[in-house]
């Protein structure tokens, strides 16, 4: 389901409190943030890469990072921090690590995984034919664009928000978010199909 209570201003505050609390050691608050937040980030990651295990390093080693350099970190937005702040990890992971089997790049093509997907498909209205065809169009989007439309109609994130998670300008944003819904629209006689699986993806 859209996911937009991440990003809403009471939710948002309702994060930021517990982050003060985790701040001065407050070790169940913190717990309840990596509870909140782990199964979004993963499946964002999953955008990016579908070496699972690299990612769940990457979690981990995120996580812990935040433990123990809470006191010097301050956090305004805390599910856009830590989606951009997966997001700068993974990359540097590849850069460090340029002998590993599986990239970024050499995966930004293909499908993620079955769970990720499966999990997330509520609209039982667009029947089972309709759903996989959506399927194989979103997963074999270039990376780019899976990840847009991920942060655009799973989290929720405005074109603004998306340009801090993404770093780039907020035409960019839009530019690449057109190109994505005009591949997804393609061979589909009726686009609200699409737009339903999205909405509810």
């Amino acid at each position: 389901m859209l996911n937009k209570k991440y990003i809403h201003p009471e939710k948002n505050a309702h994060f930021v409190k517990l982050w003060q609390r985790s701040v001065v050691g407050d070790k169940h608050a913190f717990c309840q943030l990596v509870e909140a937040h782990y199964q979004v980030l993963f499946n964002y990651g999953a955008t990016l890469t579908t070496n699972h295990e690299l990612l769940k390093d990457v979690l981990q080693e995120l996580f812990i990072h935040l433990w123990e350099k809470r006191e010097r970190i301050e956090i305004q937005y805390f599910t856009i921090y830590l989606l951009r702040a997966l997001r700068n990890n993974l990359f540097l992971s590849f850069r460090e690590n340029p002998t590993s089997s599986v990239t970024i790049e050499e995966t930004a093509h293909e499908p993620t995984d079955e769970s990720t997907i499966e999990n997330l498909l509520i609209f039982q209205e667009i029947d089972s034919e309709k759903k996989q065809k959506i399927k194989r169009a979103l997963a074999s989007l270039p990376k780019r664009q899976k990840e847009i439309v991920f942060l655009k109609y799973y989290e929720g994130l405005t074109h603004e928000q998306i340009a801090g998670v993404m770093e780039l300008n907020r035409q960019s944003v839009a530019n690449l978010l057109h190109k994505a819904l005009l591949s997804l629209r393609s061979g589909f006689d009726q686009l609200h199909y699409v737009l339903a699986f999205l909405f509810y993806w």
